[in-house]
């Protein structure tokens, strides 16, 4: 509704078919099998999945990979990984080390606190009775 000189008149609306035909020039087909660089895409529809073991299959020998150049990356991937483990490790055996270094710094204070008070609380005990013995009844 759109306001003119105080009334309202109608305008525009709904478009009573919504559903328009595609356009060739501008928006190409839809649906149909589309291709990257000449090899067909594939989905995860059931036309495509044969229920057959896609990462077995994907790995066999075909004769034009060189298994040495694998190997290589085999060892270099496990030395990687294995320096870094043993390097987080040490981290770790590192902050061990300093944790149990504080704890029994922590303890041997406490400690220490503790005797004081101990002793504190003898000589308040024994200033007590002693005050205790010294008045007449």
């Amino acid at each position: 509704m759109k306001a003119s000189n105080g009334t309202t008149q109608d305008v525009g609306g709904r478009r009573k078919n919504s559903k328009r035909e595609d356009e060739s020039g501008r928006l190409g087909e839809y649906g149909q099998d589309s291709s990257v660089n000449g090899t067909k895409q594939i989905g995860a529809t059931s036309a495509d999945s044969s229920g057959e073991n896609i990462i077995r299959t994907s790995v066999t020998w075909d004769g034009r990979s060189d298994a040495g150049k694998i190997l290589e990356e085999v060892l270099l991937l496990k030395q990687q990984f294995l320096d870094y483990v043993k390097s987080h490790q040490g981290r770790l055996e590192a902050r061990l080390d300093e944790s149990k270094k504080q704890e029994q710094k922590f303890l041997a204070n406490a400690e220490g606190l503790e005797l004081r008070l101990r002793k504190a609380l003898t000589i308040q005990q024994t200033k007590d009775e002693s005050d205790n013995t010294e008045e007449p009844e």
